[in-house]
């Protein structure tokens, strides 16, 4: 993880267990594909449309719940969104136990998890992402799934130290009057830049 992208969940997250979502990629992906080929589960898959009537592993799919390309748009459909899908599943498996529920939906996959978890703890909801790619594409979509990539060789790993100057540059352009609100801003937050910039773009 670069050191900008550390520094600014430590400044969001305050408990301090924290760790990335590494297990499933990069250096661990080439092992979870293997063991996950002969993983053979009952399984509920909600994943993009191009998973359907494709082998998924060695699971059992019980149902493919297809989720479009737009996960935005989809999530907010008020007709056949996000809630009426969870709702679907619900209905459809919602008293059914020791089910896999493989998720790939983006950046809809926690909502849907943590839904579904709260209505029935008895099974087993996993987010795995861009992991399952090869499964449901028929190809690699990322870099880390090649081996012969740096991604491939290496794991996220919790930065012990870090140096990091930050830089703001503002903008005045149509609203110079919202400058002075723009600074206060800057100075009250966690991290204090180094300099701030100003672009004069078109304002006399």
């Amino acid at each position: 993880m670069k050191a900008a992208a550390y520094v600014w969940y430590l400044n969001k997250i305050k408990n301090r267990n924290i760790t990335f979502a590494n297990l499933l990629v990069n250096g661990n992906y080439k092992k979870f594909n293997d063991k996950f080929s002969t993983l053979k589960r009952d399984a509920i898959l909600i994943a993009n449309h191009r998973a359907k009537d494709k082998k998924i592993g060695n699971s059992n799919i019980l149902k493919h719940y297809e989720v479009s390309d737009d996960c935005i748009s989809f999530w907010e459909n008020d007709t056949s969104g996000g809630y009426e899908l969870i709702e679907r599943i619900k209905k459809d498996f919602g008293n059914q136990n020791d089910i896999l529920y493989v998720v790939s939906a983006g950046p809809m996959s926690e909502a849907i998890i943590a839904k579904l978890y709260k209505n029935n703890k008895n099974n087993c909801y996993i987010d795995f992402s861009s992991s399952i790619d090869s499964f449901i594409h028929q190809k690699l979509t990322r870099t880390y799934m090649n081996e012969n990539s740096n991604y491939a060789k290496q794991n996220c790993y919790m930065l012990k130290e870090y140096n990091l100057d930050v830089g703001v540059v503002l903008t005045a352009y149509k609203k110079p009057q919202n400058l002075r609100m723009q600074l206060e801003a800057i100075k009250n937050q966690t991290i204090k830049p180094k300099e701030i910039l100003l672009f004069q773009d078109g304002i006399e």
